[in-house]
């Protein structure tokens, strides 16, 4: 159990036990899988109970905390190609941040890649500053001493845009108090947790060793064609004599989003949920395409719920910077899981560990997620040589046909052959066939 009255498994991180601590008695430390976690000295605790009460998963102090739905869902794009293409998917934030600015005298707190490839929180007093905090970073960041800063420039009457994870903007707006959040701005965005470092360190070093090469950069999203397919969901890594390693489906994103290794208070998080805390969330408006003809997922769009009356008051600014259209807020669901349920961890999370003591990265991941068959490689290429639309369209006729096959098989061929076909084409799916009563389905 942790001062702040809960488990540390349970602990998300955030650091706002550490900065309101009075006496020093809190400190932050990496645990085996590299998560921040506060440690107490004894000596120094006063015991206050004010890390209680920025605690964003005890439950007395979430209690504070009001939670907001948005009225509708809005697809957007910067309208700054440059911009755009900077960021993970659409430039939501940067639209954002430009229309904060208006007010005047404003400072910005975002999350910074470092060159050790850690991430870590800072300010930024002018919006040229606020491209480092462009991209999507799916470990953990060091707020430091960001929420004190934050309640000094509010006092000092400034405009702050605080932007950060659902538990991050949580445990900041307990730290800030009701009374001085009239000109702070929150910012939000659909979590999907956040990955262990020391499994990120790994997939570097491995990068490393397998191209000899030191890594200077790293973008886990950025923006890549194959064929006649986009995917925002490509990674790039620079290498210190300027070539670059581009990945079309990038291996870390896909361990990532099967929740391999993510930190273990995530699977617990109030935050996943259509209700927010922060008065912006932004997020890949996936699925998009599905919806309407004007946009496409794959070149990156964001999705961006404008939460409380202050927010929805800055559609028309952040129109500015932006194409904006409205939608219905349910249809934002459909695809974004982190908004309507918890992130499980994979069933089979703790088996990639062991094997990550003993293997590279890669050969972790799809020993675990078993390795794609001669099948789906051929499919996966095949679609590329169409546009995302139409990719929907094949696979739905795909389905379609291969579901009438599976009925006629079922219903017309003895039970011995039907069995063996069907047992067989799951093997080249790389499932396991599983009989059933085809009379029983409706």
């Amino acid at each position: 159990m942790l001062k702040t009255s809960i488990q540390l498994e349970e602990c998300c991180g955030c650091g706002g036990c550490v900065q309101i601590c009075p006496t020093g008695a809190l400190r932050m430390e990496r645990n085996a899988d590299g998560f921040p976690i506060p440690i107490l000295d004894s000596d120094k605790c006063i015991d206050c109970k004010l890390c209680q009460s920025v605690c964003p998963i005890n439950k007395e102090s979430l209690k504070k905390l009001t939670f907001k739905q948005a009225d509708f869902s809005v697809a957007g794009i910067h309208k700054n190609v440059e911009v755009a293409g900077e960021s993970s998917s659409g430039g939501a934030f940067s639209a954002i941040s430009q229309a904060f600015a208006k007010n005047g005298d404003c400072v910005f707190f975002g999350a910074e890649m470092l060159e050790d490839f850690s991430v870590k929180h800072r300010k930024a007093e002018s919006l040229e500053e606020i491209a480092s905090f462009r991209k999507s970073k799916y470990i953990p960041s060091d707020t430091v001493e960001t929420f004190k800063q934050t309640k000094e420039f509010l006092k000092q009457g400034k405009h702050v845009l605080f932007s950060g994870t659902p538990c991050q903007i949580a445990s900041l707006k307990l730290f800030v108090g009701e009374k001085l959040q009239e000109n702070l701005l929150t910012v939000d965005f659909s979590c999907h947790g956040v990955g262990s470092p020391s499994v990120w360190k790994k997939y570097l070093s491995d990068i490393e060793k397998k191209y000899g090469k030191k890594i200077v950069r790293f973008d886990f999203r950025a923006k890549a064609k194959s064929l006649a397919m986009y995917s925002s969901q490509s990674s790039r890594t620079i290498f210190e004599d300027g070539s670059e390693l581009v990945k079309f489906k990038d291996s870390w994103f896909k361990g990532f989003v099967s929740a391999l290794f993510k930190r273990e208070s995530c699977k617990g998080c109030p935050f996943s949920q259509p209700q927010r805390i922060s008065d912006i969330t932004i997020a890949d408006f996936w699925g998009i395409e599905r919806i309407s003809k004007n946009w496409d997922s794959g070149k990156g769009v964001s999705l961006i719920l404008l939460n409380t009356p202050k927010a929805i008051g800055m559609y028309d600014d952040i129109a500015s910077f932006a194409k904006l259209e409205k939608f219905p807020f349910e249809e934002c669901l459909k695809y974004n899981i982190p908004l309507r349920e918890k992130v499980s961890p994979h069933k089979d999370y703790k088996k990639f560990r062991e094997l990550l003591k003993s293997s590279d990265f890669e050969t972790a991941l799809w020993q675990t997620l078993g390795y794609p068959t001669l099948l789906q490689r051929t499919t996966e290429l095949f679609l590329r040589f169409f546009p995302i639309r139409m990719q929907h369209a094949i696979t739905r006729l795909t389905k379609r046909t291969t579901g009438f096959v599976k009925i006629v098989i079922l219903k017309v061929l003895p039970k011995r052959i039907s069995s063996k076909i069907m047992g067989k084409w799951a093997s080249i799916n790389g499932r396991v066939y599983i009989e059933e009563n085809i009379e029983n389905k409706k």
